[in-house]
């Protein structure tokens, strides 16, 4: 009887721990903002003591306030950017960079500026509120969440012409006349402001591979109102690889293959230095708050404690390549490029690449929703091979096959 009751306890225990709702995936952290910063490597930067409002859902929150600047020449606080103002919380530590990162070298503000990014996935989950009274910027430049692109990858894009590399952010855009200045004030805040996100990601030596958005509808953000915003980012520097899920409210926003990651000009791949959240914005004459009240992270749903229903969480397909791809030898400075039509009926455009040595470091020449490209930046003398891409749904399929173009006098 005895033995009898241990093998039912016994498997009693089994059952509990083997169970498969009782098990939960553990996430890498979770920072509450309950009135203090309680994960190591957390930092802040350009305001006071920190203000912790409630969050009216009985608990508290972390204000990021950006304060009222008089005029352009009379700025109402200091700031480490030379274009903008900024009031953050930001972290260095590795996984909420992107976890699995390998070490770099350098630091700025206890940040890691030259890492090297490597494949991974990770799921991310945080609630911010524009607080009441909250304007925006004309233009792009509202930050309130960033994962910033480490210095080496910004300067490898701007000596090939790219202007630099840039972040992963969430971000508001308004309408509106351009602030003038340098750095830029804003005399008048930006009209049908909406929430958008900026993935950037593809080589650092393609200018045309800085960052694609994705907008809200205009005039569609809310103040007052406490977002839950879940980011799902599979970290990689392939156009078929890297891939973003965006859920707002718990409805699903964004569900595309990109590049999340830069490849630089000697193979490695961009870091994200830190991961801040922001009140980022140009100086302005008025002042605007933003709240955040809880951000988790983590390698599975489970683990950020979001359950991502069905229907679309299957990444949309590539594209087939475009075929019959042909090219034409030219005597002037221009050479032309054909394809024939994709069998896919969701294609939207198609884009358009070259390079000097076959088969290897092709670069973005342009973009058509034609089935031909006139090139009228070649040099006479040169020979080209070209590929092009199909794009539907977002997605971009693979290769072309090359093709040989003859630039000669």
């Amino acid at each position: 009887m005895r033995n009898r009751l241990k093998m039912l306890i016994y498997i009693g225990i089994l059952i509990f721990f083997s169970s498969g709702p009782l098990r939960a995936q553990a996430p890498y952290a979770s920072e509450p903002f309950n009135g203090s910063l309680s994960i190591p490597g957390w930092y802040t930067d350009n305001f006071g003591p920190l203000q912790w409002p409630a969050d009216g859902l009985g608990n508290q929150a972390v204000r990021l306030e950006a304060c009222a600047s008089s005029s352009s020449s009379s700025h109402c606080s200091s700031s480490t950017s030379g274009y903008g103002q900024e009031t953050a919380v930001s972290i260095c530590k590795g996984e909420i960079q992107h976890a699995g990162y390998q070490p770099g070298t350098g630091s700025g503000s206890g940040c890691i500026d030259n890492g090297n990014g490597m494949h991974e996935e990770t799921w991310y989950r945080f609630h911010i509120r524009l607080a009441p009274g909250y304007l925006a910027t004309p233009g792009t430049q509202n930050s309130i969440m960033e994962f910033h692109v480490d210095s080496k990858s910004e300067s490898d894009a701007k000596s090939h012409g790219g202007g630099t590399a840039y972040s992963t952010e969430f971000n508001i855009i308004a309408d509106g006349t351009s602030c003038s200045g340098s750095p830029a004030y804003c005399p008048t805040p930006g009209t049908n402001p909406r929430l958008f996100i900026q993935v950037p990601g593809g080589p650092t030596s393609n200018p045309k591979s800085a960052a694609r958005f994705y907008p809200f509808a205009s005039n569609s953000l809310l103040v007052d109102h406490w977002y839950d915003m879940v980011l799902h980012m599979i970290w990689d520097a392939s156009p078929t690889v890297g891939y973003v899920q965006w859920w707002v409210d718990g409805t699903k926003m964004l569900d595309v293959h990109t590049p999340t990651l830069y490849t630089r000009s000697d193979g490695t791949w961009s870091y994200g230095e830190s991961l801040g959240l922001y009140n980022y914005r140009h100086w302005a004459s008025w002042s605007s708050s933003v709240d955040d009240e809880n951000v988790i992270w983590g390698p599975t749903a489970d683990s950020i404690n979001f359950n991502p229903g069905g229907g679309g969480s299957t990444p949309p397909s590539a594209p087939p390549a475009p075929g019959s791809v042909s090219g034409n030898d030219s005597i002037t400075a221009s050479a032309n490029v054909s394809w024939a039509a994709s069998s896919d009926s969701a294609v939207s455009g198609y884009n358009v690449y070259r390079t000097t040595t076959s088969g290897s470091g092709y670069s973005s020449v342009g973009t058509t929703s034609g089935l031909s490209f006139s090139d009228n930046t070649v040099k006479v003398g040169t020979t080209y091979y070209y590929v092009v891409t199909s794009v539907a749904n977002g997605v971009e399929s693979p290769h072309s096959s090359e093709i040989q173009v003859n630039v000669s006098q």
